[in-house]
């Protein structure tokens, strides 16, 4: 049980910096190459770190359910 919980906390870290590192990154890029360089950067990161922690959060759910399904 340790691993789905492992892999949801590892979800969620990434939603997480999701939310921080666009925010970071979109502010930097338009200092430097403009603002709509700035939202293509933002939009792809968060899309980028959504994506992983969703992978995350799908394999914990996965592992539960196979966990309780043992029990």
């Amino acid at each position: 049980m340790i691993g789905p919980i492992a892999l949801a906390a590892a979800g969620v870290v990434c939603i997480a910096i999701n939310i921080y590192a666009a925010k970071a990154q979109g502010k930097m890029v338009s200092r430097r190459a403009g603002e709509a360089n700035a939202a293509v950067t933002r939009n792809t990161t968060r899309i980028v770190w959504l994506s992983v922690g969703a992978v995350f959060l799908v394999i914990a759910a996965i592992g539960v359910v196979g966990e309780v399904s043992r029990a």
